[in-house]
């Protein structure tokens, strides 16, 4: 059986143009059938706006990384002093330091078993801003001492 060129160069012709127009055709019935898709896909690729948040930058060094624990977190530090303040403020050093827990107002500290676990009558410094102790409670087994003031938006 002897081939003729002819005949394979025509069915090489045929398979390209078949392949190609049933590609065209397939891409043509995706297009449309994911149209509504394609149309979601290029909303949420889209670039960030002005009213979007935008991607945190992360700290380039050990300091860097310090330094933003620091300002995110001294506010909530606080501290606390017995006694009556004089005319330019407590002169004297604070009994105790402790953290803002919760923004109504619990603060917790370390408190060593031998010490007084009492500190209603104290005030607590948060921002400048002076709070009375309404409440505390000691837990033995962490040997933490938490107090309530009478405050609400306290910085965590």
């Amino acid at each position: 059986m002897k081939q003729n060129w002819n005949t394979t160069f025509y069915t090489i012709v045929i398979a390209f143009v078949l392949g190609g127009a049933s590609g065209v055709l397939g891409t043509a019935w995706t297009s449309s059938y994911l149209s509504d898709y394609a149309v979601q896909l290029t909303e949420l690729t889209a670039p960030l706006r002005l009213t979007q948040e935008r991607p945190r930058n992360f700290p380039s060094s050990y300091k860097d990384a310090v330094d933003r624990l620091v300002e995110s977190s001294l506010p909530s530090i606080v501290e606390i002093y017995q006694g009556q303040p004089g005319p330019l403020g407590y002169l004297q050093a604070p009994i105790q330091t402790g953290i803002v827990l919760t923004t109504d107002g619990w603060i917790a500290m370390y408190s060593e078993p031998t010490q007084s676990h009492t500190l209603i009558g104290a005030e607590v410094a948060v921002n400048g801003k002076l709070y009375p102790i309404v409440e505390n409670v000691y837990d033995a087994n962490t040997q933490m001492l938490f107090v309530k003031v009478e405050a609400n938006d306290l910085p965590v």
